[in-house]
Protein backbone atom coordinates (compact mmCIF):
# COMPACT_ATOMS: atom_id res chain seq x y z
CA UNK A 1 0.00 0.00 0.00
CA UNK A 2 1.43 3.42 -1.09
CA UNK A 3 1.37 6.33 1.31
CA UNK A 4 -1.10 7.97 -1.01
CA UNK A 5 -3.57 5.11 -0.09
CA UNK A 6 -2.64 5.30 3.75
CA UNK A 7 -3.44 9.02 3.95
CA UNK A 8 -6.70 8.45 1.98
CA UNK A 9 -7.75 5.40 3.98
CA UNK A 10 -7.40 7.35 6.69
CA UNK A 11 -9.63 10.03 5.74
CA UNK A 12 -12.08 7.78 5.47
CA UNK A 13 -11.83 6.57 8.89
CA UNK A 14 -11.51 10.23 10.40
CA UNK A 15 -14.84 11.03 8.77
CA UNK A 16 -16.33 7.73 10.51
CA UNK A 17 -14.73 9.23 13.56
CA UNK A 18 -15.93 11.77 13.87
CA UNK A 19 -19.39 10.93 12.99
CA UNK A 20 -19.29 8.37 15.43
CA UNK A 21 -17.70 11.03 18.25
CA UNK A 22 -20.52 13.28 16.57
CA UNK A 23 -18.01 16.07 16.12
CA UNK A 24 -19.45 17.73 12.78
CA UNK A 25 -16.74 20.32 12.35
CA UNK A 26 -14.26 17.12 12.23
CA UNK A 27 -17.12 15.58 9.90
CA UNK A 28 -16.88 18.43 7.45
CA UNK A 29 -12.68 19.00 7.86
CA UNK A 30 -12.37 15.47 5.11
CA UNK A 31 -14.15 18.10 2.62
CA UNK A 32 -11.84 20.02 -0.25
CA UNK A 33 -12.56 23.48 0.46
CA UNK A 34 -15.20 22.97 -2.98
CA UNK A 35 -15.71 20.33 -1.96
CA UNK A 36 -19.49 18.46 -2.89
CA UNK A 37 -21.71 16.02 -0.80
CA UNK A 38 -24.56 14.47 -2.66
CA UNK A 39 -26.54 12.21 0.09
CA UNK A 40 -30.29 10.41 -0.49
CA UNK A 41 -32.37 12.53 -2.83
CA UNK A 42 -31.45 16.15 -2.16
CA UNK A 43 -29.73 18.62 -4.17
CA UNK A 44 -25.81 18.23 -3.88
CA UNK A 45 -23.94 20.08 -0.92
CA UNK A 46 -21.22 22.46 -2.32
CA UNK A 47 -18.61 23.71 -0.54
CA UNK A 48 -16.77 22.86 3.30
CA UNK A 49 -18.19 25.75 4.72
CA UNK A 50 -21.66 24.77 3.58
CA UNK A 51 -21.20 20.97 4.70
CA UNK A 52 -20.22 22.42 7.96
CA UNK A 53 -23.36 24.42 8.63
CA UNK A 54 -25.50 20.97 7.54
CA UNK A 55 -23.19 18.60 9.88
CA UNK A 56 -23.38 21.53 12.67
CA UNK A 57 -27.48 21.54 11.92
CA UNK A 58 -28.45 18.12 11.89
CA UNK A 59 -25.54 15.92 14.00
CA UNK A 60 -26.96 17.16 17.43
CA UNK A 61 -30.62 15.93 16.40
CA UNK A 62 -29.46 12.33 16.22
CA UNK A 63 -29.81 10.45 19.81
CA UNK A 64 -27.99 7.58 17.76
CA UNK A 65 -25.89 8.12 15.22
CA UNK A 66 -23.02 5.57 14.12
CA UNK A 67 -21.22 4.00 11.52
CA UNK A 68 -19.18 1.10 10.57
CA UNK A 69 -16.79 1.82 7.84
CA UNK A 70 -16.33 -2.13 6.29
CA UNK A 71 -13.76 -1.61 3.20
CA UNK A 72 -12.65 0.17 0.55
CA UNK A 73 -10.83 0.31 -3.32
CA UNK A 74 -8.61 3.13 -3.57
CA UNK A 75 -7.25 4.41 -7.25
CA UNK A 76 -4.57 7.26 -7.30
CA UNK A 77 -4.10 8.55 -10.52
CA UNK A 78 -1.74 11.66 -9.54
CA UNK A 79 -3.11 14.12 -7.85
CA UNK A 80 -6.63 12.41 -8.00
CA UNK A 81 -8.17 9.92 -6.82
CA UNK A 82 -11.48 7.48 -6.90
CA UNK A 83 -12.77 5.73 -4.14
CA UNK A 84 -15.74 3.50 -3.06
CA UNK A 85 -15.88 2.52 0.38
CA UNK A 86 -18.99 0.40 1.94
CA UNK A 87 -20.84 1.07 5.32
CA UNK A 88 -23.79 0.86 7.84
CA UNK A 89 -24.99 3.15 9.96
CA UNK A 90 -27.51 3.31 13.44
CA UNK A 91 -29.73 6.54 13.52
CA UNK A 92 -32.21 7.20 15.98
CA UNK A 93 -33.77 10.80 16.13
CA UNK A 94 -33.15 12.63 20.34
CA UNK A 95 -36.16 11.11 22.18
CA UNK A 96 -37.35 8.55 19.53
CA UNK A 97 -37.66 5.35 19.92
CA UNK A 98 -37.49 4.45 16.00
CA UNK A 99 -34.67 4.93 13.90
CA UNK A 100 -32.86 3.45 10.82
CA UNK A 101 -30.43 0.70 9.90
CA UNK A 102 -29.01 1.73 6.96
CA UNK A 103 -26.34 0.28 4.43
CA UNK A 104 -24.62 2.56 2.31
CA UNK A 105 -21.76 2.85 -0.47
CA UNK A 106 -19.92 6.33 -0.75
CA UNK A 107 -18.41 6.96 -4.35
CA UNK A 108 -15.58 9.61 -3.92
CA UNK A 109 -13.60 12.08 -5.64
CA UNK A 110 -10.47 13.05 -4.14
CA UNK A 111 -8.12 15.77 -4.32
CA UNK A 112 -4.39 16.20 -3.04
CA UNK A 113 -4.08 19.64 -1.51
CA UNK A 114 -1.61 21.68 0.41
CA UNK A 115 -2.97 20.51 3.35
CA UNK A 116 -3.21 17.04 2.15
CA UNK A 117 -5.77 14.60 0.17
CA UNK A 118 -9.31 15.74 0.71
CA UNK A 119 -12.63 14.42 -0.48
CA UNK A 120 -14.03 16.49 -3.53
CA UNK A 121 -16.79 14.76 -4.59
CA UNK A 122 -18.80 12.00 -2.27
CA UNK A 123 -21.96 10.73 -3.27
CA UNK A 124 -23.75 8.71 -0.90
CA UNK A 125 -26.20 5.80 -1.81
CA UNK A 126 -28.26 3.82 -0.34
CA UNK A 127 -28.30 0.11 -0.57
CA UNK A 128 -30.74 -0.79 2.46
CA UNK A 129 -32.71 0.74 5.03
CA UNK A 130 -34.83 -0.82 7.54
CA UNK A 131 -36.54 0.66 10.42
CA UNK A 132 -35.29 -0.17 13.70
CA UNK A 133 -36.62 0.25 17.37
CA UNK A 134 -34.25 1.79 19.59
CA UNK A 135 -35.64 0.96 23.28
CA UNK A 136 -32.09 1.98 24.61
CA UNK A 137 -30.94 5.35 24.58
CA UNK A 138 -27.46 7.08 23.58
CA UNK A 139 -24.86 6.62 26.32
CA UNK A 140 -22.68 9.77 27.08
CA UNK A 141 -19.80 10.23 24.85
CA UNK A 142 -16.69 8.06 25.54
CA UNK A 143 -13.77 9.10 27.02
CA UNK A 144 -11.67 9.40 24.49
CA UNK A 145 -8.13 8.95 25.69
CA UNK A 146 -5.96 10.03 22.37
CA UNK A 147 -6.52 13.01 20.22
CA UNK A 148 -5.53 11.58 16.68
CA UNK A 149 -3.74 14.43 14.51
CA UNK A 150 -5.04 13.46 10.99
CA UNK A 151 -2.88 15.34 8.42
CA UNK A 152 -4.24 18.53 9.75
CA UNK A 153 -7.88 17.70 10.22
CA UNK A 154 -10.14 20.47 12.28
CA UNK A 155 -10.55 18.72 16.03
CA UNK A 156 -13.75 19.87 17.52
CA UNK A 157 -14.55 20.08 21.27
CA UNK A 158 -15.13 16.19 21.23
CA UNK A 159 -11.46 14.83 20.26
Amino acid sequence: MTEDETAIRALAAAYTDAVNRHDPVAGAAVYAPDGVLIAYDTPPIAGRAAIETLFVARWPQAGILFQCLHSGLVEIDGDRAHARWWLSEYNCPVNETAGRMNLFAYQDELVRLPERWRFARRNLQTCYRERRDYPAKRQPPLAMDHRFGLDGLTRGANA
